[in-house]
């Protein structure tokens, strides 16, 4: 869904939670909760988005367009970071689907800001202080331009609806695997790769098969590993 900075998972707002934790730390937001973070924050982003776009071009230098395009990626993507855990990892039904509602919400916004031609402008008419600069420019122009942003606007429309469908199948997939619940059976030297710790966690039948099944936390390490 276009340019994103690295997600850092913050504590987000989600509900009002004390916490002492020297590190990061996300909510266990419910359903309620997650609406309410992804109004806000979509809300906060389209007066950051509204603030940009009203920048003179004249003054659209690249410390004042880049340092407004970050914050506007932090301010999204932790609510977004936190979203999607809880939506792959909640054991509520209901969060997951908030989670599902809020993420296409964001990928909306997300496709309408790599669409929009007052903040692509300012982007182009931003000059790069040094080679960082030269590389967020080059990345951000470069997902404006496969967004869409300078196709006319029925095909602009057209390139929306599509990535949204996209967005649409890739959750329905994940959905398929997440909320399946066969466990397959595999022979000790079929689960080559993966660590210790996961393997004694594993269910075993009686031939001493490991059963895997296809939650996050069994599918996705041993995709990423056997």
């Amino acid at each position: 869904m276009g340019t994103r900075l690295p997600v850092f998972v913050v504590l987000c707002g989600f509900a009002a939670t004390g916490w002492t934790a020297s590190h990061p730390q996300i909510p266990i937001g419910s359903a309620r909760s997650i609406e309410g973070a992804c109004a806000r924050v979509l809300s906060n982003a389209r007066g950051q988005v509204t603030v940009l776009e009203k920048l003179p071009l004249s003054q659209a230098a690249a410390g004042r367009v880049f340092r407004a395009w970050d914050r506007l990626q932090i301010l999204v993507e932790d609510t977004q970071g936190p979203v999607e855990v809880l939506t792959n990892m909640s054991p509520d039904a209901a969060t997951r689907a908030a989670g599902e509602a809020c993420l296409l919400k964001i990928n909306e916004f997300s496709t309408e800001l790599l669409q929009n031609e007052e903040i692509y402008a300012r982007f182009q008419r931003a000059a790069p202080a040094d080679d960082i600069d030269r590389k967020l420019r080059q990345d951000v122009v470069e997902a404006f331009e496969d967004t869409g942003v300078a196709l006319p606007p029925e095909k602009r429309a057209r390139m929306k609806a599509i990535l949204q469908r996209l967005e649409e199948v890739r959750q329905a997939f994940a959905r398929n695997i997440r909320d399946n619940k066969t466990r397959l059976a595999f022979a000790a030297e079929e689960t080559k790769g993966l660590p210790a710790s996961y393997l004694e966690r594993a269910r075993r039948d009686d031939k001493g098969n490991f059963l895997l099944g296809f939650e996050y936390r069994e599918y996705e390490p041993f995709m990423s590993n056997a």
